[in-house]
């Protein structure tokens, strides 16, 4: 009985955390490293964590508040309070909290910890000090920042050494120390930094999370001084037990000091460390550092981490192979669309890959013998697939109804089903369409649509079936999705995309014919009907996603103006499609409808607009701006630039844009992307709206929204990672911003000209009236 994994599974992954404002790419976002290596500053650190940090634990690729809970949880074990007490008063109450220690009392009296450090007046005390140093956690810095630091005053209400020993709680000594060592770190003070470190924690076994943040300190003021074998050892230390630091680890060490490190180190534990370290830093394949990892500690959770890492580096070596333009992980001679010659043997690239492979498969064999755990089997099952070794019919046993729920599961099936198809060629179709089922249920599934980690593989993976499938145009077009970068992220420096994959691609794979339609469709400035028509017969022609693809294209109609185009598009989708939790989920919120620069939290609809009755609403706008009733005409256009500053990435329904808006991310060297980053039509129809308005509130208003595409052009044209140049244009330069002050000084809209993401909500509290 075959192993229907796709009728009933039911499993949750972790949301993928996102700060739209200053939001810095992780390591973790780039699934395929070899898609943009020329721009890499975590170049050495691609593919660091894949997609296993989901089968395992968060903390096996970075922290999220890993080390946070850590601290949570070591707090309770000591008190006996609720969780979520000890993260209020710890986490969430204000610094300034135990100087008003009367009314906070009477106020949070029921909480749980509070009411325990209360009984406990020595802790209470450490609260007191802890709190006082909290303006110091209030600065964000990332890791490549660290020695860039506002100068501090020393704070009095913490110990010198000889009252820190005079404790006899050894808990509350350490964390005092603690705080000593954080305040000096931020203070710029090594010396103190690692006097206190050597005193209290040096030689001593970690009982504590802060153990490993006061070595993570120290090990940065260590190699601030010289001191570099200290420094590496204590990172290697910190990367194996704190999620949190983790990658700021990754930055301070380098493969060179590490491997010298390693010859001098004795310590076997010091030793594993140090293997883990250079195995995440590596790009390359490490099958022998895997050896003497696993021969040290096969059930550590960052051995299992690390051995999954090396599975999916195999998938990228074996199932990218026709679209890189660069060397993947550890290969030279990689096929390339940049037009520069291809060097190497790719046939002898694949013979070392699959030596290589061979004994990867065979060092998980003998760890599967010795650990029969569902991770090792799982992990052994999904190497076999890689190898072509294993049978593709799934009896019913217990193993396989256990996993059933196991995303670690789903992907394997799908490589299954892709190495399948080719290794035989028999059944290849077959093997194609049962992983696109398989895609196509993670696709639609709410929890692991909204990762971006997961639809990147996703991208990935039905790249390589339409192109083993001879669908070039899928093939081309999904590329291009997937080297946008991002699904969910707005571009900016830190985010660049790249648009010529897809038309390299075409030239290099596609006939002839193939490639001028599909560029026709592809170029920067070009909207041909002829592309989008051929695009469209394609889509018809092939049964693979075709609702996706289907919908897909409607969405590049609709970006181009082409609504009528785009609803008979859509027609060809059954009316259930629309329902599916992801739409419910993103299209909720009114692109007719403005709530001025509340641009992170959408006005809800309770029946959300399916996007045919989005194309059905502009071809009545359309309908209307052609009105003789005056009243039509300002309705209709004040509801159009409504809808084009909603659909640039400053909108209200900025989510609109991302994934289940048009799977497509923008660039910025085409008309349709630069309007979306400067509100280029929005601006043109609010300025008409202005003109045409007789109500001066509603010139106010139009006069406020033109202020803001103002400033959206502004900070598109120079960006800044401060506020201060855009704090300036606005207040000083900004047309729009003067015509308020001038003609509409009694408006609300004149009360607060500038906001911040930091701000947004006291900022844009006055303005709900204007809603229109």
């Amino acid at each position: 009985m075959k192993f229907k994994i796709f009728l009933f599974s039911n499993f949750v992954l972790f949301h993928s955390l996102v700060q739209a404002c200053g939001w810095w790419p992780t390591l973790e976002e780039y699934r395929f490293g070899l898609f943009s290596p020329f721009n890499a500053y975590h170049k050495e650190f691609y593919g660091l964590s894949f997609t296993s940090e989901y089968y395992q634990d968060r903390s096996n690729s970075f922290g999220i508040e890993h080390d946070r809970n850590l601290n949570i949880e070591e707090w309770q074990k000591l008190s006996g309070a609720e969780k979520k007490d000890i993260d209020f008063i710890i986490y969430q109450s204000d610094p300034s909290a135990f100087d008003r220690e009367s009314e906070f009392n009477q106020r949070y009296s029921d909480n749980t910890f509070l009411k325990w450090l209360n009984q406990r007046p020595e802790y209470l005390e450490y609260f007191r000090a802890a709190k006082s140093t909290e303006v110091i956690y209030s600065i964000y810095m990332d890791p490549w920042e660290e020695d860039i630091r506002d100068d501090f005053e020393a704070n009095g209400n913490l110990p010198r050494i000889v009252q820190m020993d005079a404790m006899p709680d050894e808990n509350l000594k350490k964390r005092y120390a603690f705080l000593v060592i954080k305040e000096a770190f931020y203070m710029g003070n090594p010396e103190k930094t690692i006097m206190i470190y050597e005193h209290f924690f040096k030689g001593k076994t970690a009982t504590s999370i802060i153990d490993y943040w006061a070595k993570y300190y120290s090990a940065c003021h260590y190699l601030s001084l010289g001191k570099t074998e200290e420094a590496h050892l204590l990172f290697s230390e910190v990367f194996v037990h704190s999620a949190d630091k983790r990658i700021a680890v990754l930055e301070k060490s380098s493969q060179e000091e590490l491997s010298e490190l390693l010859q001098k180190t004795i310590n076997p534990v010091d030793k594993f460390n140090i293997r883990c370290l250079m195995a995440a830093k590596s790009p390359r394949l490490c099958t022998d550092l895997l050896v003497q990892i696993a021969a040290f500690d096969i059930h550590s959770p960052m051995t299992e981490f690390l051995f999954y890492r090396e599975i999916a580096k195999y998938e990228d070596l074996i199932f990218t192979e026709k679209i890189s333009g660069f060397p993947s992980f550890g290969s030279e001679s990689r096929t390339n669309y940049y037009y520069v010659e291809k060097k190497g043997d790719p046939e002898l690239e694949k013979k070392l890959i699959r030596e290589e492979l061979t004994q990867f498969l065979n060092l998980l064999i003998k760890i599967q013998r010795k650990n029969s755990s569902d991770y090792w089997k799982l992990a052994l099952i999904h190497t076999e697939a890689l190898a072509g070794k294993t049978e593709f019919t799934f009896e019913e046993n217990q193993f396989y109804s256990n996993n059933s729920d196991n995303p670690l599961f789903l992907q394997m099936q799908i490589t299954l089903w892709m190495t399948n198809s080719l290794t035989k060629n028999a059944g290849a179709n077959e093997g194609l369409n049962k992983a696109v089922m398989i895609i196509d249920y993670i696709n639609h599934h709410l929890e692991l649509g909204q990762s971006s980690f997961i639809k990147d593989r996703i991208l990935a993976w039905q790249f390589y079936i339409f192109h083993h499938k001879g669908m070039k145009a899928h093939a081309a077009l999904t590329l291009n999705r997937l080297c946008n970068f991002s699904l969910y992220y707005p571009i900016s420096e830190w985010t660049p995309a790249w648009g010529d994959y897809g038309k390299r691609y075409l030239m290099a794979e596609g006939t002839e014919e193939t490639a001028k339609n599909m560029l026709l469709l592809l170029q920067s400035k070009n909207t041909s009907d002829k592309g989008l028509n051929f695009l469209l017969e394609e889509v018809r022609r092939n049964p693979v996603e075709r609702m996706i693809m289907l919908d897909y294209t409607g969405s590049l109609m609709m970006r181009y103006g082409k609504y009528q185009s785009a609803l008979n598009t859509w027609k060809e989708i059954p009316k259930p499609y629309w329902k599916n939790e992801n739409y419910s989920y993103y299209l909720a919120s009114d692109p007719f409808r403005v709530v001025p620069g509340d641009m992170h939290r959408s006005r809800n609809l309770k029946h959300p607009l399916s996007k045919p009755k989005i194309a059905r609403e502009l071809l009545r706008i359309e309908k209307d701006m052609h009105s003789t009733d005056s009243t039509k005409i300002l309705r209709a256009l004040k509801r159009k630039a409504a809808y084009a500053f909603n659909t640039t990435y400053y909108g209200n329904s900025w989510i609109m844009n991302k994934m289940s808006w048009s799977n497509y991310e923008l660039m910025e060297n085409n008309s349709f992307g630069i309007n979306y980053y400067t509100c280029r039509e929005a601006d043109s129809l609010f300025q008409l709206y202005y003109l045409l308005s007789p109500q001066k509130e509603e010139k106010a208003f139009a006069a406020f929204m033109l202020a803001r595409c103002e400033k959206n052009k502004w900070y598109f044209q120079h960006y800044h990672r401060g506020g201060e140049t855009e704090d300036s244009f606005y207040y000083q330069k900004s047309k729009w911003v003067n015509v308020i002050r001038k003609h509409h000084e009694n408006s609300a809209f004149a009360q607060s000209l500038y906001s911040s993401c930091w701000g947004r909500e006291a900022y844009w509290k006055n303005f709900s009236q204007w809603i229109p």
